[in-house]
């Protein structure tokens, strides 16, 4: 039979699993977070440069003129450069209707734009796949001095360069997670030895089992002591009595006391599923009800079943306020 496991390991395994539930959960909350900052990130980096090169004077000048083969001469490698500075996978200007004037794949240049254009000059943000696949990509107007379309400028970034941007970050995330998780399992070692200290190598059961005895004796130790003061009292009271001559009033003293205890402890005894815990309460509030002069008796049946109660609760059931205790010795009940 596998022994069973100490209330300190038992413990020690619920704080540690909780740890690694904590450490879980905020790895997967520090994941998402830097996803969507990522994400953010990447839409703010193309809103920027998208603006930025729209508003610049060569741009406005050099698609007003409207020569296409003289834009792509002139553009193209100042986007390329706009593309390697910004940390960007591509940068498309083009004409209104569309028309692809720089493209970092040259054979794209000439070609329509893939993603949306607006109906009007507005700033416009997209997850679209064009011809470097699925991306974050903003597409501006190119506004020429009297306000009129002259055309566009799309910046982009890919979902993989994305990714790649996440990935580098993980392991932040990853020593974070790592540390809540070292930071818990310390905590359960502590508590571990925390609680080995007060219960020892006990197994919950054996632990219940403890206290339930202690309460018992606690119970009987109050029985007792509870007893002796009334049979010291009885005693004193006989002694006097003897002194005084009168012996048959002594005698009758201590018949009485001895019979009442008796008939107390064969019923306590005389039951088969007898509960200790039971008798001792009994005979204990036997003798504190003779010491207050109540009058108490008690019939118990020899087939009663033991009570369900553990030792603690049939002791805190069995006090009873002052003021009833007092109100029972009035009324002698």
């Amino acid at each position: 039979m596998r022994p069973a496991r100490s209330i300190a390991s038992r413990v020690f395994a619920v704080l540690l699993v909780a740890a690694l539930v904590v450490g879980a959960l905020v790895a997967v909350f520090l994941v998402i977070d830097a996803q969507r900052a990522t994400h953010a990130e990447a839409e703010r980096v193309t809103a920027a440069t998208a603006v930025t090169l729209a508003v610049s004077p060569l741009v406005i000048d050099t698609l007003e003129a409207g020569d296409a083969a003289t834009a792509t001469q002139t553009l193209e490698p100042y986007a390329l450069d706009v593309i390697s500075d910004a940390d960007l996978d591509f940068v498309t200007i083009m004409t209104p209707d569309g028309t692809r004037v720089t493209h970092p794949d040259i054979e794209q240049i000439g070609a329509r734009y893939l993603g949306t254009i607006p109906d009007t000059p507005r700033t416009f943000t997209e997850v679209f796949t064009g011809t470097l696949g699925p991306s974050v990509r903003t597409i501006v107007p190119v506004l020429a001095s009297d306000g009129e379309p002259v055309g566009w400028v799309s910046a982009g970034v890919t979902t993989e360069t994305i990714s790649d941007t996440l990935i580098r970050r993980l392991p932040l995330s990853l020593g974070i997670t790592v540390g809540l998780i070292a930071l818990g399992a310390l905590g359960a070692w502590i508590a571990r030895r925390f609680t080995r200290g007060i219960a020892g190598d006990l197994p919950p059961g054996q632990v219940r089992d403890a206290v339930s005895s202690y309460e018992s004796l606690r119970t009987l130790g109050d029985a007792l002591r509870a007893q002796t003061h009334e049979h010291g009292n009885r005693m004193h009271t006989a002694v006097a009595l003897l002194e005084l001559g009168r012996s048959e009033e002594a005698i009758d003293i201590l018949t009485e006391t001895s019979r009442q205890s008796q008939s107390l402890v064969d019923q306590v005894t005389a039951r088969q599923a007898g509960d200790p815990a039971v008798g001792a309460l009994l005979l204990g509030k036997a003798s504190q009800a003779r010491e207050r002069g109540i009058d108490w008796r008690v019939s118990i049946d020899p087939d009663t079943p033991a009570s369900p109660l553990s030792p603690r609760r049939q002791r805190r059931r069995a006090r009873q306020p002052d003021r009833q205790r007092h109100g029972c010795r009035r009324h002698r009940c």
